[in-house]
């Protein structure tokens, strides 16, 4: 049986994953049929079995259930690859043009809070100084402009570095049971309720309506069925006045069997997506937010999609492992960052974003691994 000859996982494409598996399968078929023959060569006492010009017996069949075992193990690289390398182009989910990383303008509440938030340091200096939408120095283009992929992740940062989870005011009501604390749960500190209070009025505000406007109340235990077939409960822990002894109490429904109205003493990392759309303008393409930003703010020329002569190639040089600053500049020919914003405005402040992020997604490996238990997600209570 020919042994397995994917090509370069780096360069497969889906179509490649799609060869290998009618391959494995035509393995998989053959090995059923080596196995039958040799179990009946085994029941006439043939010492064996002849089979295309090779003697085989069962530690041979082992080996090659073995190889095709190794083969699947090397599926998953297979298929990442693929995967990703369909996605790179344009619009498609991960590209430079998805929602995800499309330009938005943040209102200035936002700006004020990342500016004052503890957001650590890296390199001996805090985060913010390598955050250009948070310079306001004279000809910053990006000041102010961001996205939800490197806002996204920066608001994580805040929540582990801040201690957001133990400010939660269920986790404080579990204070002297700390197993039962609910570590997908947060509650904002003092510095978020200085400069985001009447965002956190206008999220809880919405969020009423919304349960209203769909049959549900505050707290109000969800139905069994559905995705959540049955409901899910937890022991939490008494002590004994008598022995002084922990002792089993009673039970209680987790907290996500329960609807919920928005509040800064208790909500999700999920919540922070309502944070955000709430502190940026709309533009007419980040469809959840619904503030539109004014045609004479000079960040409408930063907020665009990128040119589709651009749009693949930096992508698949991103994903190849190339600096978004040296995709950018190799793609389009240009020397100098001022250079590429002169060439192309929308893929200059995508370079910059996808910088921006790299330097996020690095202050929380920093953090993960100076604090290992923290990235330990306990069950959701």
């Amino acid at each position: 049986m020919a042994s397995a000859s994917p090509r370069s996982v780096a360069a497969a494409t889906p179509e490649d994953f799609s060869t290998e598996v009618n391959n494995f399968v035509g393995k998989l078929k053959e090995l059923f049929k080596i196995q039958k023959a040799l179990h009946t060569a085994k029941a006439q006492k043939q010492g064996g079995l002849d089979w295309k010009g090779s003697h085989l017996k069962s530690t041979d069949v082992t080996a090659l259930q073995n190889q095709l075992l190794r083969e699947v193990k090397g599926f998953k690289k297979l298929y990442r690859a693929g995967f990703n390398r369909r996605r790179g182009a344009g619009n498609r989910k991960g590209g430079p043009n998805s929602g995800f990383r499309l330009p938005i303008a943040l209102k200035q509440e936002l700006i004020d809070f990342l500016n004052a938030a503890n957001l650590g340091s890296l390199g001996g200096n805090k985060l913010q100084v390598y955050l250009p939408f948070l310079n306001n120095s004279p000809g910053n283009p990006l000041y102010g402009v961001a996205s939800r992929a490197v806002l996204t992740p920066l608001f994580s940062l805040y929540a582990e570095l801040n201690n957001l989870s133990d400010r939660a005011m269920y986790n404080q009501q579990r204070a002297a049971t700390p197993e039962y604390k609910n570590r997908q749960l947060l509650g904002a500190d003092e510095t978020m309720r200085r400069f985001l209070g009447q965002t956190f009025a206008n999220i809880t505000r919405k969020s009423a309506a919304k349960l209203a406007s769909e049959g549900h109340g505050d707290l109000q235990p969800k139905p069994e069925g559905g995705k959540r077939r049955k409901r899910h409960y937890y022991r939490d822990f008494v002590i004994n006045p008598a022995t002084g002894k922990k002792e089993r109490g009673k039970s209680h429904m987790i907290w996500n069997d329960f609807y919920h109205v928005f509040s800064p003493d208790n909500f999700t990392y999920g919540n922070f997506q309502n944070i955000i759309s709430e502190l940026v303008y709309s533009n007419n393409k980040d469809s959840k937010t619904s503030t539109p930003l004014p045609a004479s703010d000079p960040r409408t020329a930063y907020v665009g999609k990128v040119g589709e002569q651009y749009a693949a190639a930096y992508q698949q040089a991103i994903l190849a492992g190339t600096s978004p600053m040296d995709a950018g500049l190799s793609i389009t020919g240009t020397a100098n960052v001022d250079q590429l914003f002169q060439r192309s405005p929308e893929l200059g402040v995508r370079v910059n974003l996808d910088a921006a992020f790299q330097i996020v997604k690095q202050a929380l490996e920093q953090y993960a691994a100076a604090h290992p238990s923290a990235s330990k997600k306990s069950k959701k209570r």
